[in-house]
């Protein structure tokens, strides 16, 4: 008798070690886990509540530290016309056409609202009403707005190492996935006589390809797996810095634009702040630029020089100026345009802090005004960019600026004269003899500007009247 033997050889799984399961790699592949987890989860709690009426908002700037910090979201809810005003609480107004966040000290007169930042000194110098309130803080979510903050501020470095690590976490996650492989047998079955014969295939037929199936019954969940990782993860990656959409300005406090019922945040946005046409220009005056230097002390400029209406430059000799000398020229009145849009654009900035008349020590990048309206710079005022390249130092004065011989405005870590701007409201005297001055940034002054043994690293604008300078040195930056 003739029998037939059929030898099936069942397959069997085995895992190909998948990333993430040595010691190191599963610190690693959890640190990943649990970064994007908590990602997630401040992302849903930043936007769930304005499907239910509350206000989102990303605060710009460091009047609230250290309670309330650039790049947190705040959500808060309508305040309604019975309840007693919060004094005491944060609570979210308007002022002219900003958005402002400061906590309510006091009310006075019936319903004029005394408002403060809790980093600030003094309380805000505006007036406000029970009718520009918009909101009363409810919940604070940190950090999760700060994307779209770098993003808004141009931190390109900050934003871009974000992105990198968030996605260094989904690949990570992705790979962690267990991934199953080939059967250890997957040839296929043996079926032969018991004498060597071949038996007919029809005889013992089995599965065709079980390697095949159990191949591609392993590997689809994985895959799955894989693919849903790498999709949360890059909607995450996508979702917060547009969900959290910050305008590209400097401000104290101010938030973006209320949302309602609705996940489509507004920004509240402001002229970008840039040297246009003043590009180049070192003086820039409407009546005249005048040097009056003696002994052959001349003073220089690298740049140019306009005028605009008035057509009188007078003083330097050949070789003094660098650039082209425009008297009234298309060229002269488009700077002096470029300098009345910045000096638009610098005041659409709510004010970080309001200090003393008197300047010195180091200052972080900032909104500043004055008690006083007037500035004064008697000894060494350092600015401090804390290696963001970009900080903006802005000053604003109602009244004068003035910068006694010998006085200095130094640059640190990273700040740039092309970023400090000092808009100034009457006249600006910067140096006199004795002693060199050192100043730097974009000056704008509504009056007349007087220099005298100074170096300036940037340019000097007056709005409706003249320059003059002596033994002065002048080198734009743009």
């Amino acid at each position: 008798m003739i029998t037939t033997t059929g030898s099936h050889h069942t397959p069997t799984q085995t895992h190909q070690k998948a990333f993430g399961e040595g010691w190191a790699g599963l610190i690693v592949v959890t640190a990943g886990k649990t970064y994007l987890t908590l990602l997630a989860a401040l992302a849903g709690i930043a936007v769930l509540p304005a499907l239910l009426g509350g206000t989102a908002s990303v605060v710009q700037s460091g009047s609230m530290e250290p309670n309330i910090s650039p790049g947190d979201v705040v959500i808060t809810t309508p305040l309604p016309s019975d309840d007693a005003l919060p004094v005491g609480r944060v609570i979210t107004f308007h002022v002219d056409d900003m958005l402002v966040v400061h906590r309510l000290i006091a009310v006075r007169h019936g319903d004029a609202l005394v408002t403060k930042g809790d980093a600030n000194p003094q309380a805000d110098t505006w007036t406000a009403t029970r009718a520009d309130i918009t909101g009363r803080a409810r919940l604070l979510v940190p950090y999760v707005g700060l994307p779209s903050f770098w993003l808004g501020h141009g931190n390109v470095r900050a934003f871009g190492s974000w992105a990198a690590l968030t996605m260094l976490a989904i690949v990570l996650v992705a790979l962690s996935v267990r991934r199953r492989t080939l059967p250890d047998d997957a040839s296929g079955d043996e079926t032969t006589h018991g004498d060597g014969i071949e038996a007919d295939p029809a005889a013992c037929a089995i599965d065709p390809d079980p390697a095949a199936q159990v191949e591609a019954a392993g590997r689809a969940p994985a895959r799955r797996s894989a693919r849903t990782a790498v999709i949360v993860g890059a909607a995450l990656l996508a979702v917060v810095p547009v969900a959290c959409a910050a305008p590209a300005a400097q401000a104290a406090g101010v938030f973006t634009g209320q949302t309602r019922t609705s996940l489509a945040w507004t920004a509240k946005s402001y002229a970008p702040i840039s040297a246009g046409s003043m590009a180049g220009y070192g003086l820039i005056a409407a009546t005249s630029v005048n040097d009056t230097s003696t002994f052959f002390n001349n003073s220089t400029t690298s740049g140019s020089i306009a005028t605009t209406p008035g057509t009188t430059v007078s003083g330097f000799s050949r070789g003094d100026v660098g650039g082209t000398t425009e008297l009234n020229t298309s060229a002269a009145k488009a700077a002096m345009a470029s300098a009345v849009t910045a000096r638009a654009a610098l005041a659409q900035r709510p004010v970080t802090q309001t200090l003393a008349p008197s300047l010195s020590g180091t200052l972080p990048g900032g909104v500043y005004t004055t008690t006083t309206g007037a500035f004064t710079v008697p000894g060494t005022l350092t600015l401090d960019a804390k290696g963001d390249s970009t900080a903006r130092f802005i000053f604003t004065t109602t009244s004068t600026l003035t910068m006694p011989r010998g006085s200095r405005i130094l640059l640190a870590n990273g700040a740039k004269a092309a970023n400090v701007w000092w808009i100034v409201g009457t006249t600006a005297t910067i140096g006199s003899s004795g002693s060199t001055t050192t100043a730097a940034g974009n000056y704008i002054v509504n009056g007349a500007a007087a220099l005298s043994q100074a170096t300036v690293t940037g340019r000097i604008v007056s709005a409706t009247g003249a320059i003059s300078l002596s033994a002065t040195t002048v080198n734009p930056v743009n």
